[in-house]
């Protein structure tokens, strides 16, 4: 097993009229998802200038607990459900193969 934390940051813009339901499927994620072992951090934003854009910050302990997090039933859920009809695009980025700079 693998001690390495995964850092995932996704973002999702709303289809027009779809940012309401989208903004309370997403916050209906986070109290389950912080209480996953090996979920360090789940945090949602939401860009002031445009309503209808979420970012999605999410920090594991490793692959195991974010492969386990995917498989949530709730997950599950958001992705057949509110991710079809309310999403018009998004991105995710992970790093799994980077490493922080920071000093």
């Amino acid at each position: 097993m693998t001690s390495q934390e995964i850092i995932c940051l996704s973002q999702m813009t709303a289809k027009e009229g779809k940012e309401e339901i989208l903004k309370l499927a997403l916050q209906d994620l986070i109290e389950p998802t912080l209480l996953e072992k090996g979920c360090l951090a789940y945090e949602l934003w939401e860009d002031l200038t445009n309503k209808r854009s979420f970012i999605i910050y999410e920090r594991f302990q490793n692959k195991e607990a974010l492969d386990l997090h995917i498989q949530m039933p709730y997950i599950e859920k958001f992705v057949q459900n509110e991710y079809v009809t309310c999403v018009e695009s998004h991105w995710d980025a992970d790093f799994q193969s980077h490493k922080s700079l920071q000093r």
